[in-house]
């Protein structure tokens, strides 16, 4: 009564291998599939027509059929109304970090729905074993948790304060998630989906999570490699920082779109390697990084008050 299977598919993540496991509450009594060409597109699963219900207990996993398998026993009985009720005492546990009052229900259901917001995302990628794949399909074995859908632009300005202070050691394990990803590609992640880089938005804002962590007392990673990993991820030239390091800025004239708001970006990164080098006792590279990090002061126009693009 169980099924193994694959998806291989490309897109927004170019490397997406997922494979799954389905556990069913009866005996299948046949199975048939449907065919485009070659492909099996679809397939039919028929069981003893009774009136009992049938449960699913489905696991997935980057690594292998047999990884999901073994994640399929993270829960022992095959029982929805047990598996719900264990969701929703973590949910509560989670949700009951903090503890707010107010007359006002409404806003309570604002917060707490923001709260649980930030809870959906980054996501559990590791198998239970500690397994994970990564993007040139090597897999590799954490001691803690993998995590991806790092939307860093998105989070590092608040959702990531948030969890150094709720969550210290999921903290630690999204770190180690993001050198475990610098030791392929020699640059920290911008946008990871499913173990993808999808450089989507502006910034190498894996760069400040990992300094605020350090900065807030948050270990469990290699303080060292991390430091390297930041210096090494804005001092290589792609998406705009060839021209950014060549002017102080990114001139919009540089070939680079958005060249404003990736400056200021840019800015505020290397404002966070010179935190880190600072607290790591590295002088020389808080000092050149600090100094790099008013390349804000290149675009903002004093008569109008605002940032402006310039040119070279």
């Amino acid at each position: 009564n169980i099924i193994t299977g694959y998806r291989y598919s490309t897109g927004w993540a170019e490397n997406q291998k997922v494979f799954f496991a389905i556990q069913f509450s009866k005996p299948i009594k046949d199975i048939t599939y449907q065919k485009h060409k070659e492909d099996v597109t679809s397939g039919q699963i028929f069981f003893d027509n009774t009136d009992e219900k049938l449960e699913l207990k489905v696991a997935v996993s980057s690594v292998s059929e047999d990884g999901a398998l073994d994640n399929l026993e993270y829960y022992d009985e095959l029982n929805f109304d047990k598996t719900k009720e264990a969701a929703q005492q973590q949910w509560e546990k989670t949700l009951s970090s903090i503890v707010v009052e107010t007359p006002v229900d409404s806003l309570k259901t604002i917060f707490y729905t923001a709260l649980y917001h930030a809870q959906v995302a980054p996501v559990t990628f590791s198998d239970k074993n500690g397994w994970f794949r990564l993007q040139n399909d090597e897999t590799v074995r954490t001691e803690g948790t993998a995590y991806s859908t790092l939307s860093l632009w998105d989070t590092f300005r608040a959702e990531h304060p948030l969890l150094t202070l709720l969550q210290p050691k999921v903290t630690a394990d999204i770190i180690n998630s993001m050198l475990a990803y610098y030791q392929v590609h020699k640059v920290l992640p911008v946008w990871t989906l499913y173990g993808n880089e999808t450089n989507t938005m502006t910034g190498y804002h894996s760069v400040a999570v990992i300094a605020e962590a350090y900065l807030k007392g948050i270990r469990g990673f290699d303080a060292e490699k991390a430091y390297e990993a930041m210096k090494t991820t804005m001092m290589q030239d792609d998406r705009g920082l060839k021209a950014y390091k060549k002017y102080g800025y990114i001139p919009y004239n540089a070939g680079v779109d958005e060249s404003v708001t990736i400056t200021l970006e840019y800015a505020y990164d290397d404002w966070c390697v010179a935190q880190m080098a600072k607290a790591l006792g590295k002088t020389e590279d808080a000092d050149f990084f600090l100094k790099r990090s008013e390349a804000y002061t290149h675009l903002f126009d004093k008569e109008t008050g605002f940032m402006r693009g310039k040119s070279t």
